[in-house]
């Protein structure tokens, strides 16, 4: 995914501080890239903590890069980071990572919908 701004890559609860303010820390996977992937990593994120994938993408949509971002490239970032956290659940076993990968299952269905797939 091509583009030139900063990107956490890992919003994961743990690299998130609430206080007066909110922090986002550890980003040692930090790369370059468009904008919206960090609020895509979030939507799966999202469904696990129990929102529907209509809600967590309502949400998304808050954000002005994912609006403009077409559902090709959000149906390709689902496919992978289903498949990431599938291969990481196989290879790499941890509690956390069942719920995340049904989750991220959970938006790629919600994604490929043929009407939502090729109504942008």
């Amino acid at each position: 995914m091509a583009g030139d701004d900063l990107l956490h890559t890992d919003m994961s609860p743990l690299n998130f501080l609430i206080g007066d303010r909110v922090w986002l820390v550890d980003w040692a996977w930090a790369c370059r890239g468009p904008a919206w992937i960090d609020v895509a990593f979030l939507v799966p994120r999202l469904i696990h903590a129990g929102h529907g994938c209509a809600d967590a993408e309502s949400w998304a949509a808050t954000v002005p890069s994912w609006v403009n971002t077409s559902n090709e490239a959000l149906l390709a970032f689902a496919v992978a980071v289903s498949g990431i956290w599938a291969y990481k659940r196989r290879t790499d076993p941890a509690p956390h990572r069942d719920e995340l990968t049904d989750a991220a299952r959970r938006w790629l269905r919600h994604r490929f919908e043929p009407r939502r797939f090729w109504s942008r």
